[in-house]
């Protein structure tokens, strides 16, 4: 009785503890020296301004605490929680919110949403890429999902809004819309541009009025002369002559020129909406009140933020890093201007903010009803101490003991980077004299500037040049810029994120680009400073050279990352054999002939080899032919991206290429076509490019084109270089889905159809072979409701093979010589073994099992123990997806397991499930990045979902006036393809495949031309080769004989398809049905022209899987009662090719 007593005093002990911690002083006597300690072993030049509130759960505040911590200035005032400070980015938010007000003005007409398009609102708003143009929303520019890089350095100080609109036509895409996670300032500059378009108020005085003063932040302004005129503004400061490899943490003390306009009144300048907020610790205690209060003005009832704006900023919408920096951490969910992250169990929605001499980092823990503000004006290591200090006070307010994040930071921190190679003592000079490079350099999408020749001396400058000014007291306004004995070029540039801009010659054609600053000081003896030289170590941005004739121009690579410390990670760099294809910007010398982007008919994205408008002429043509007329500009211009045009069409030479009256119709957007005779007669191709034309020089004449030459359609590959069948071959691809491919040979079509096709070394043509190597397999009692299922066969990424043995499963390891293990038995009252899942490569030990009653169990292979169980309704299918496990049911409903939640029940509770189907699902698939899943059912529908959404996909073909996804029988198997993720595979039970392109922002049905095969056997399996571009099903017998003698197994290595002559369309074309009963069939992609097929034993193949480096393909035979194994595809053999210059290290 006395310890039950005891007992019931635990949980009111605990509570009393809990407040006790909760209610205690966080930045007390403890908090102060350890932060002014960090601040001493970082020889920190400035310091850090800290807020810290936390409240109860009746929302009363135990502790709004704020503090300063070391020097604002070189002059030594103190910092306090009064001192102003530029945050960075962490500006965004107030936009996004500032947004959020829009889409709660109920008097606009039409009213905005978060998924209003861009376009809608600003007519003007125009991209590279017509996709993102067309679709980007609020939401897409807020979270950075465009397909766009940083592309921060085509600011200047002069420009406004609609500048930056302008100039985004110009500006090269890195990656699909809505593929991955990019940082970009210029979106948010868009977004700013919001109020005054709408509601006719300037951005700065929006905010103020809508967030600003209501929440009554009295120091937080846009305004530099605002946050100056009062004392309080803290400089950015940095350390001059700072070197990495003799001391890290030394240099001279000195403050940065503050990174934008100081112009602009309360409205600030055209970055305000990306990084321009300036406030101090006091107004960002009110801040975090507002945020943990979900928008509420602390102390009063008053919503100040429209309800669900926060939750909706906060909902994560990318993956913003690949893996955690820190074991403590988890990933990063990205969502709009907001992240979560996890630290230590608990969860964080923050950001962070970096600007020239700034690092900031907001950060709030909504579970634990806290938050903690870090503001410093410490260039090089303000981020870092601010994480320390974070990290420190979160540890301290949840009562865990504290992390040594100060060791960790600093012996990270300690390591100097790779040294620069040194320029070579003999380089070799460059394709033209120095002489003729300086000179005036444009882009459309970057501005203009002149490169002003500083060494060797030049004195021959021009009177209208910048120059004279640029050289005459260049030493004095950038000290130590100008390194003895390399030739150097450098301009000045009213950017905002620097001054000069500085060109060394490091060899050949290669340059070395450095962004430098020059900085005025009080100091008499040395009036300016220059910022940002990091000559011995930095190479970050790299020019190349592109002389054509008596043209110039650079490409420069490094840009798309700016200054932001990880914006660069994710983000693909420009691949390609020259200059223009490798340049992430480009300057040309001579910009007085524009590209066209307004084109006629037809605008065919060929890459960045040939920058020419194709526009499509039939006017002097005969019914059969049709002309693509190439309008080449009589200069060559060095431009930013593929799709970098002007926007007017000029009179220049014309190149005709006939086409056939086929090609013409694809052109004018009529279906599809493709003569079926000719599939397997096509020559090897190359891509059409600049190469193939001479126009060095005004007086040179387009060369025609053979009249042999030949055309094919192809989808979009998912890297350029890397589409079609044969060996070498690639295509660049319009927008439209179309390569546009010019024949090597000069021999007609038919003069090479005796050539025949040909395929690469790692094409099952050559390796589909048997290994003779086999196991024992059984499947369980088949009832008579379900069919016999084919999913008992799994195959892990450490190439352990799962398989059923009735009710039993096993494993066995297929690089070692181990014995075959047993992993468990099911019990009699659990049903029959149905299904078995092995994890992917984040999870390989873990498999998952499903059996006829609808229970799920989840087992830990190492430890041969079962992790979890639960039960369903039913389990038909399953597929991981990382963590979650995705089960498909008997009545069409999906489900979304969360296996990372515990206990059981929990997750039970918040699974998330989807609704569509009106039948039994038959078979799910997610895509390679995981972010589209696959499901089809037993009526032959197929439906894809976005992995946030509860809706399907709008794709597919149009029938009855909607687009859709049908067979004509149950869905017996679906196949992403890995190196193209939106290409996606269909099988029915009747031997049909469609290929599709799930694109929902496509407005093609198909992926492939054909996108269909008619195989005459149920489809058991389907494979996409990772090896080369092919298409692997498996086949099982058909219910009933097959009567027709044209249903024998194919055996040959090519089939001829005739091609109905009744009209154009692929839809008319006459296959022939040809069967593939009991065997593997391999096709190639995009042509689907049959390679071989093989049959093991004339016995069905219920299921199959390949091994993990998708070389060898298991088969699940069990009439046989084998499992056997076959080679397939073998390892690719990669193009030996000279290093990069992007992947060396310059200088």
């Amino acid at each position: 009785m006395r310890l039950q007593s005891l007992l019931n005093l635990v949980p009111a002990y605990l509570l009393y503890c809990s407040l006790a911690v909760a209610q205690s002083i966080i930045l007390d006597d403890e908090t102060d020296a350890f932060i002014n300690n960090v601040l001493a072993e970082w020889n920190s030049p400035g310091g850090a301004a800290v807020a810290f509130v936390m409240k109860n759960d009746q929302n009363q505040w135990i502790n709004v605490e704020t503090k300063g911590y070391g020097q604002a200035n070189p002059d030594g005032r103190k910092i306090t929680e009064h001192t102003t400070f530029n945050i960075g980015s962490n500006s965004k938010l107030f936009t996004v919110l500032a947004t959020s007000v829009l889409i709660n003005n109920a008097t606009l007409s039409p009213r905005l949403d978060w998924h209003t398009k861009i376009k809608s609102v600003i007519p003007e708003f125009n991209l590279t890429d017509p996709i993102a143009t067309e679709e980007s929303t609020l939401l897409d520019l807020m979270t950075h999902r465009t397909g766009y890089p940083l592309h921060d350095f085509s600011y200047r100080y002069s420009d406004v809004a609609t500048d930056v609109i302008r100039k985004l036509q110009h500006h090269r895409q890195s990656a699909e819309f809505r593929d991955i996670w990019q940082y970009n300032n210029n979106m948010y500059v868009i977004l700013s541009h919001l109020p005054e378009l709408l509601v006719g108020q300037p951005f700065g005085r929006y905010v103020k009025e809508t967030i600003f003063e209501p929440l009554g932040m009295t120091s937080t302004t846009y305004s530099y002369q605002l946050a100056n005129s009062n004392g309080q503004r803290a400089d950015g400061m940095s350390r001059e002559g700072i070197d990495v490899y003799a001391d890290p943490f030394a240099g001279t003390p000195r403050a940065t020129q503050y990174w934008t306009s100081q112009t602009g009144g309360e409205d600030g300048s055209v970055v305000a909406g990306a990084g321009g907020v300036i406030t101090s610790a006091a107004d960002m205690a009110i801040w975090l009140q507002t945020l943990l209060l979900d928008g509420v003005k602390p102390g009063t009832n008053q919503s100040v933020i429209p309800p669900g704006a926060l939750k909706r900023a906060v909902t994560g919408l990318s993956v913003q890093s690949g893996q955690p920096e820190w074991p403590e951490n988890s990933l990063i969910a990205y969502g709009a201007a907001q992240l979560q992250i996890t630290y230590r169990g608990h969860l964080i929605v923050e950001h962070g903010g970096f600007i020239r001499g700034f690092n900031t980092q907001i950060s709030r823990l909504p579970n634990d009803n806290f938050g903690v503000s870090v503001l410093t004006n410490d260039h090089e290591y303000g981020k870092v101490i601010g994480e320390i200090i974070k990290n420190h006070i979160i540890d301290k307010a949840l009562g865990l003991n504290p992390i040594d994040w100060n060791s960790r930071y600093k012996a990270a921190k300690s390591i100097p980077p790779v040294r620069a190679t040194p320029r070579p003592e003999n380089a070799k000079p460059p394709s033209a004299n120095f002489t003729a490079i300086a000179g005036v350099y444009n882009n459309d999408g970057y501005g203009q500037f002149e490169l002003c020749l500083v060494t060797p001396e030049f004195h021959n400058i021009a009177a209208n040049s910048s120059c004279a000014e640029v050289t005459s007291n260049l030493t004095t306004i950038l000290p130590g810029a100008v390194r003895p004995g390399i030739p150097t070029l450098v301009a000045a540039v009213d950017s905002p994120w620097f001054s000069h801009i500085r060109v060394e010659h490091f060899n050949a054609d290669l340059f070395n680009i450095s962004l430098l600053i020059s900085t005025p000081t009080n100091d008499t003896e040395k009036p300016f400073w220059t910022f940002n030289d990091k000559s011995a170590s930095d190479n970050a941005i790299i020019a190349e050279l592109n002389v054509e004739g008596t043209h110039i121009g650079f490409g420069f690579a490094g840009f798309w990352a700016g200054l932001w410390d990880g914006a660069e990670a994710g983000v693909p760099k420009p691949p390609g054999y020259t200059v223009r294809e490798r340049a992430e910007a480009g300057r040309d010398m001579d910009s007085h002939a524009q590209l066209p982007i307004g084109i006629r008919g037809l605008t065919a994205k060929m890459g960045s080899r040939l920058m020419a408008s194709l526009d499509l002429d039939t006017t002097t043509q005969s019914s059969s032919t049709a002309s693509i007329v190439a309008h080449v500009p009589r200069k060559r211009l060095l431009s930013m991206g593929e799709d970098s045009m002007g926007p007017t069409l000029r009179k220049r030479p014309r190149i005709s290429l006939n086409l056939s009256a086929e090609f013409q119709m694809q052109l004018r957007g009529g279906s599809p076509s493709v003569n079926a005779s000719h599939l397997d007669r096509l020559p090897r191709t190359r891509p059409l490019h600049s190469d193939d034309f001479d126009f060095l020089s005004a007086s040179h004449h387009a060369r025609p084109m053979s009249s042999s030459s030949s055309f094919t359609t192809a989808s979009r590959a998912c890297s350029p270089g890397d589409i079609g069948d044969q060996p070498g071959s690639s295509a660049f691809i319009s927008r439209s889905g179309m390569a546009l491919m010019r024949s090597v040979s000069s021999a007609s079509l038919s003069s090479t159809a005796t050539a025949g096709p040909s395929y690469p070394e790692s094409s099952a043509k050559y390796n589909l072979r048997n290994t003779k190597f086999t196991l024992d397999f059984s499947l369980p009692p088949a009832e008579d409701h379900l069919p016999v299922s084919s999913s008992l066969l799994g195959c892990s990424s450490q190439n352990v093979l799962f398989f059923s043995r009735g009710n039993r499963v096993h494993y066995k390891s297929t690089g070692t010589s181990e014995e075959i293990g047993q992993l468990c038995k099911l019990q009699d009252s659990h049903g029959d073994l149905r299904i078995i899942e092995c994890g992917g490569a984040d999870q390989p030990d873990i498999v998952a099992l499903g059996t006829s009653k609808g229970l799920i169990q989840i087992w830990d292979v190492q430890a041969k123990t079962k992790t979890t169980s639960w039960s369903t309704k039913s389990v038909t299918a399953m597929r991981w997806n990382g963590p979650i496990l995705t089960v498909g049911g008997g009545k069409g409903t999906i489900r979304h397991y969360d296996t990372r939640i515990a206990p059981t029940s929990k997750m039970k509770e918040q699974v998330r499930k989807v609704t569509r189907h009106q039948s039994r699902i038959t078979s799910l698939e997610w895509n390679v990045d995981g972010k589209i899943l696959a499901s089809g059912d037993q009526s032959g529908t197929v439906y894809c979902w976005d992995s946030r959404e509860k809706v399907p996909l709008d794709v597919g073909e149009f029938i009855q006036r909607r687009k859709k996804m049908q067979h004509p029988a149950a869905i017996s198997a679906l196949a992403f393809c890995p190196w193209q993720s939106k290409l996606l595979a269909s099988g029915d039970i009747e031997g049909t495949i469609h290929l599709w392109n799930v694109s929902a922002s496509s407005p093609h049905s198909n992926a492939a031309t054909p996108g269909k095969l008619e195989l005459g056997a149920p489809i058991t399996s389907l494979h996409f080769s990772p090896q080369c571009k092919e298409l692997l099903s498996t086949h099982g017998s058909k219910p009933t004989p097959a009567t027709d003698t044209t249903t024998t197994a194919i055996a040959t290595t090519t089939t001829t398809r005739q091609r109905s002559n009744t009209n154009n369309s692929i839809n008319s074309q006459a296959w022939p049905k040809v069967t593939m009963e009991n065997s593997i069939a391999v096709h190639s992609y995009p042509s689907l022209r049959h390679v071989t097929t093989y049959t093991l034993s004339g016995k069905p193949i219920v299921s199959s899987v390949l091994n993990a480096g998708g070389t060898k393909i298991v088969l699940a035979v069990p009439d046989e009662g084998k499992i056997s194994v076959c080679d397939v595809w073998s390892k690719r053999k990669e193009l030996k090719r000279q290093p990069s210059f992007f992947n060396s290290t310059i200088r």
